[in-house]
């Protein structure tokens, strides 16, 4: 929804135990009697400028995140077909020291290449400082879907997706705490004219 809203295309990992190396760079593919790699997903989401969601983090194995963290601190990334990811400012300079094949291996990660990582903090493998600082974190509660079917019953004409938003919405103040639920109050107070989903928005 999040990639949706800003008209940006994504490219996703479900990341478990068993995730290596080659899930998040290349994998060696035989096609038409010839190995050939194909880019995973994070490889193409840096090089095209996509948003890489990266989801279950806290499941990751220790061998994979200096991986990742590599790829987000330095935008650096050595691939098995011997090209190379590196940062856009970097490709800049060694564009004028290199000629010919070497200059082919080089791969500017996009500027607009983003990552978003979901997990569960209080679950799984504890992540390491280097990679955890590479991240803001937002921390949101469960939205108490039980509640979900008592409200719709109250307006069976309202769509779904209305009171999962009102859910959510709900559940965003109750993490925020009450001094931001002042801040809305007293916006709407100040401004009689203001929708109240578009403040909470």
């Amino acid at each position: 929804r999040f990639c949706e809203v800003l008209g940006r295309e994504m490219e996703y990992v479900g990341i478990t135990q068993d995730t290596g190396e080659a899930d998040l760079k290349q994998r060696c593919e035989i096609s038409d009697g010839s190995i050939e790699y194909v880019d995973q997903p994070p490889v193409k989401a840096a090089i095209h400028g996509r948003v890489l969601v990266l989801e279950g983090i806290e499941k990751a194995e220790r061998n994979v995140l200096p991986l990742l963290n590599n790829l987000l601190e330095n935008r650096e990334m050595s691939l098995e077909d011997r090209r190379f990811l590196l940062s856009p400012n970097r490709a800049a300079e060694l564009l004028q020291q290199l000629q010919g094949d070497e200059l082919a291996k080089l791969v500017p990660v996009h500027a607009d290449f983003l990552v978003i990582a979901l997990g569960s903090p209080d679950r799984g493998n504890p992540l390491d400082p280097p990679l955890r600082s590479r991240f803001a974190a937002l921390q949101l509660r469960q939205m108490p879907s039980e509640l979900l079917q008592p409200l719709a019953a109250l307006a069976p004409s309202l769509p779904l997706s209305e009171i999962e938003r009102l859910l959510l919405a709900t559940s965003l103040l109750q993490a925020s705490g009450i001094s931001a639920l002042g801040s809305v109050v007293k916006l709407l107070a100040m401004l009689p004219g203001l929708n109240t989903w578009d403040l909470l928005k």
